[in-house]
């Protein structure tokens, strides 16, 4: 299940690329810092990813969760720092 979470955040990640017309993000990987110190999103960037995550887990996993939340605004690191966070954090919300 982790690499379907981790494909799908990557396609995200090129969508958000190509829409904001960011180069940068054509090409992510999974070590991609996404928000923070070296990241390579602003917070619209983050918006538009989230967004675009939602709705391909909908799409290709019939899931339907929200990943902004008090929970995910809460946590010590936050889930949106990393594409490795961001996965891990999407697969803990579907195995609860």
């Amino acid at each position: 299940m982790n690499r379907k979470i981790t494909d799908i955040v990557l396609d995200a990640i090129k969508s958000v690329g190509e829409m904001e017309d960011k180069p940068e993000l054509l090409h992510p990987d999974e070590n991609l810092r996404l928000f923070g110190g070296d990241g390579v999103m602003d917070s619209l960037s983050i918006v538009m990813l989230i967004s675009e995550v939602e709705d391909q887990l909908l799409d290709t996993l019939d899931v339907s969760i929200t990943l902004a939340d008090d929970r995910a605004m809460s946590q010590k690191t936050s889930p949106f720092r990393s594409v490795k966070t961001l996965v891990h954090y999407i697969s803990k919300l579907l195995d609860e």
